[in-house]
């Protein structure tokens, strides 16, 4: 019973607690932590920021296409001349919407660009079409400009390649 009560006197004196270097470490991790945890946000953020440029290029390109694609063969070149259309950008309530020629809401990206092209000529059979949406990113460095692609092949005979 002593000796117990001897041992309970001691562990009272011994003192307990942090010293300031434990402190201090103790701090510098949790701070290098939450800079981590930050720096994979930040990272994150602008990945889904470009992956929605770059669905909506897709989007774009997919819709010029089916345009191309839903005209007859011996017209496709009068009414979609290669070329490139810039965006008319206009700012409504959704930052990268603008409205199309029948006034329907389309999306849209800031300095952005599509480019029709038929890589094998106008008179092709089969005709090539190349659709290329451009657009500089303000997520890149340097304000890069990234692009999407969509090809296909339309033939004036029938069953061919439609």
């Amino acid at each position: 019973m002593i000796i117990t009560l001897l041992n309970q006197i001691k562990i009272l004196n011994q003192k307990r607690g942090f010293t300031v270097i434990e402190a201090v470490v103790a701090q510098l991790m949790l701070t290098i932590g939450a800079l981590s945890i930050w720096s994979l946000f930040v990272v994150g953020s602008r990945i889904n920021a470009e992956a929605e440029d770059r669905t909506i290029a897709t989007n774009i390109a997919q819709q010029k296409m089916e345009e191309i694609m839903n005209t007859r063969f011996r017209y496709i070149v009068d009414t979609h001349p290669p070329g490139e259309t810039l965006f008319e950008y206009e700012v409504h309530e959704e930052p990268y919407w603008t409205r199309n020629s029948e006034g329907e809401m389309i999306p849209s990206l800031p300095n952005g660009k599509y480019i029709t092209n038929y890589p094998d000529g106008l008179d092709a059979d089969p005709l090539r079409i190349l659709v290329t949406v451009s657009w500089k990113s303000s997520y890149k460095r340097d304000n890069m400009e990234s692009s999407v692609d969509l090809e296909t092949l339309v033939s004036m005979t029938p069953g061919r390649f439609r």
